[in-house]
């Protein structure tokens, strides 16, 4: 669940802007960090990995010093980063959670990694109309 949401209009394109706990914003940059070696460790990138890499970047580059200060805090992110954030969440949450023991913390960070699908999923859906409205 996303405590608060909305769409910025920029010069250049529309900005979904929420806010993320502490917890919620830890997390997220466990599975950032996850998506980051799963998707582009130990290969070849191809001028599209690069693209991709780099929009991973600027959103991690927003989660990791808040993450850091232990605060909560607002992401700015266009349509490219908030997709990125929903895969490395997906990816995350569909290879951690398996059947099976698993510490506390693991079980903590899926629930609350699982609780903002929703809400991203919305999110991006309104960021697309806006998008396409303007």
């Amino acid at each position: 669940m996303l405590a608060w949401q909305d769409i910025v209009l920029t010069d250049r394109r529309p900005v979904a802007t929420f806010d993320l706990s502490d917890v919620q914003l830890s997390a997220v940059d466990v599975a950032l960090d996850a998506y980051r070696l799963a998707t582009f460790a130990y290969r070849d990138l191809e001028v599209d990995d690069v693209v991709a890499l780099a929009t991973l970047r600027s959103v991690t580059e927003q989660v990791a010093p808040l993450v850091a200060a232990g605060a909560h805090g607002t992401l700015r992110v266009d349509e490219d980063g908030l997709r990125a954030l929903g895969q490395a969440i997906v990816g995350y949450l569909a290879t951690s959670d398996v059947d099976g023991y698993q510490p506390p913390e693991l079980r903590q960070r899926i629930a609350v990694l699982d609780a903002l699908t929703g809400g991203l999923f919305d999110l991006a859906q309104a960021l697309e109309r806006r998008r396409a409205a303007a």
